[in-house]
């Protein structure tokens, strides 16, 4: 966590996975005979060659991909441990009804297609009716500031809301 917050670890990564691709270079050569061609079309050797040629593309993938991600969330991070909490939002919504104006808009524009007979209903009665439920319980453990369990609505044993 120390090296995170500091932004070391990144480099660290880098300069393991670095140390790993040169040692394993350095390393190919001697065991291949000297990149000898028979030793390079054997199963050992493909499968070498394979392993040694996927290393290299995850320490490019590290560098030039992983590498810009980490610079972006070590910003977030100082961010973070400048104001000890988290950043504050690029652009905020102003208010809910535009945060889920889309939401509302798809809801209504099914909601139209299935009274015009074009989109089947995705809601029965048992499931609106359950739905009902579900609100009235949250509304009732609002207002009496406990939990409320769908059978105690159910059962009448709550009073609903007015």
């Amino acid at each position: 966590m120390r090296m995170a917050s500091f932004g070391q670890l990144s480099k660290v990564l880098t300069l393991g996975a670095l140390g790993t691709v040169l040692a394993g270079l350095l390393l190919y050569y001697p065991t291949s005979g000297g990149l000898n061609g028979a030793w390079l079309s054997s199963a050992h050797g493909i499968t070498l060659t394979l392993g040694a040629l996927v290393g290299i593309a995850a320490f490019l993938h590290g560098i030039f991909v992983s590498g810009r991600t980490a610079a972006k969330m070590k910003v977030v991070a100082d961010q973070i441990l400048a104001t000890q909490g988290p950043p504050a939002p690029a652009s905020p919504w102003p208010g809910f009804l535009e945060r889920f104006a889309p939401a509302y808009e798809a809801e209504l524009d099914a909601f139209v297609r299935v009274v015009r007979g074009e989109l089947p209903n995705p809601c029965d009665g048992r499931e609106a009716w359950f739905a009902l439920l579900v609100a009235e319980a949250c509304e009732v453990s609002r207002r009496e500031r406990r939990p409320v369990t769908i059978a105690e609505i159910a059962d009448g044993a709550a009073q609903p809301s007015a």
